[in-house]
C-alpha cells in the first residue's frame, strides 16, 4: 500500500464498497469498514478555536468515515499538547472506532495536509503499517466532484492490538543530548520560518520564540503544491538535500506540538528515506523548559 492515496484512488474504492448517494451516513459507513478499509477526519485547527472539527466532520464528510481527534486520543495527563498516548490507551480508543489489526486506514483532513499524517504516525508507532494519507485532503476529494454526507455514524466495535516501535519517539532528553554531542543528527523544525528565526510570537502564551540550537528549519509548507498536495519524490529529495540529509542521516523531526512534524515524517518516507524519530513535545516542551538552550535568526 502506497503512503499517500489519491482522491481518484479513493472514489473507485468507495465505488466498489457500494458506497452512493441518498445513503445514510451509517450505511455508508458500514458499507467502507465492511470492504476493509476505515476512514478517518483527523482535522485540528492549531488557532482557530471558534471551529469545532467534530461539528465540521458531522456537517461534512467524506463517505464512510469517522471523526479521529488527534486532542483526545492523546495522554491528556501530560503537560504538553496532543502527547502520544500509551499503547493500552490507543487501542482502547480505536477499538472504539471499530478498527482492527486487519483494517487499512485513510487519514484525511480538512486543511489539504496539516493533521492527517499525524495519525499515519500514530499508527505507525503502535505498529500498523497499513495505513495511508489522503494526498491534498477534503480540498482534493472535493475538487475532483467526491460526494460529501451529514449525519452520525456508530462503528461497530474492533479489535486493535498495538505493537510499540520506539525507535520513532524521541524525548527532549534525547534531542538535549543530540544537540550537545551527536552533529551527525539533523533535526527538522516544521514551523514557519518567522517562528523558527524567533521573530515570530508563538501561538501558545508564556513560550520562548527560536529554535533548538543547530535545527534545520523545513516549514511543512515547502513539502506541498498549493493545491496542498506533495510534491514530486524529486522535488522532496531536493528540499531534503537542502537541509543536510542522506540516506545515512538520523533525522528527528519537531514542531509546535507533534502534528506538523509528521508532515516531515510521511514526506521523508515518501521520498524514500529512512524513518525519521518524532520529538513529540516539540517546540511546546523546549521553549517552556528553562534548562534548555534557544537559538534565534537563520
Amino acid at each position: 500500500m502506497d503512503k499517500i492515496v489519491s482522491a481518484a484512488w479513493l472514489a473507485r474504492e468507495l465505488d466498489d464498497a457500494g458506497v452512493a448517494g441518498g445513503q445514510s451516513a451509517q450505511e455508508a459507513h458500514k458499507r467502507v469498514t465492511d470492504s476493509g478499509l476505515i476512514l478517518f477526519d483527523a482535522t485540528y485547527h492549531l488557532t482557530d478555536k471558534t471551529k469545532d472539527p467534530s461539528v465540521q466532520w458531522h456537517d461534512e464528510h467524506i463517505a464512510g468515515s469517522l471523526f479521529f481527534d488527534v486532542t483526545t486520543i492523546a495522554d491528556n495527563a501530560s503537560e504538553w499538547p496532543n502527547t502520544v498516548p500509551s499503547a493500552e490507551m490507543f487501542e482502547r480508543a480505536v477499538s472504539e472506532l471499530g478498527m482492527t489489526n486487519q483494517h487499512q486506514v485513510i487519514a484525511y483532513d480538512r486543511l489539504g495536509l496539516f493533521s492527517a499524517a499525524r495519525v499515519w504516525w500514530l499508527f505507525r508507532y503502535f505498529g500498523h503499517d497499513r495505513v495511508a494519507v489522503l494526498d491534498g485532503g477534503l480540498p482534493a476529494w472535493l475538487r475532483e466532484g467526491g460526494d460529501v454526507f451529514n449525519g452520525d455514524a456508530t462503528p461497530g466495535r474492533g479489535n486493535f492490538t498495538a505493537s510499540v516501535r520506539p525507535e520513532l519517539l524521541v524525548s527532549a532528553e534525547q534531542v538535549a543530548g543530540v544537540v550537545e554531542s551527536d552533529s551527525s543528527v539533523k533535526v527538522l523544525d516544521a514551523r514557519g520560518a518567522g517562528r523558527f528565526k524567533g521573530e515570530s510570537a508563538e501561538p501558545r502564551a508564556g513560550l520562548r520564540s527560536g529554535h533548538i540550537p543547530g535545527s534545520v528549519n523545513v516549514p511543512f509548507t515547502d513539502l506541498l503544491t498549493d493545491n496542498h498536495l506533495y510534491q514530486s519524490v524529486d522535488a522532496l529529495q531536493e528540499k531534503f538535500k537542502e537541509a543536510g540529509v542522506t540516506n545515512n542521516t538520523p533525522v528527528v523531526t519537531s514542531c509546535g506540538s507533534g502534528i506538523t512534524a509528521c508532515v516531515i515524517s510521511l514526506g521523508l518516507s515518501i521520498a524514500g528515506y529512512p524513518d525519521a524519530a518524532l520529538f513529540d513535545g516539540s517546540w511546546t516542551e523546549w521553549g517552556s523548559r528553562e534548562e534548555f538552550p534557544v537559538a534565534t535568526g537563520s
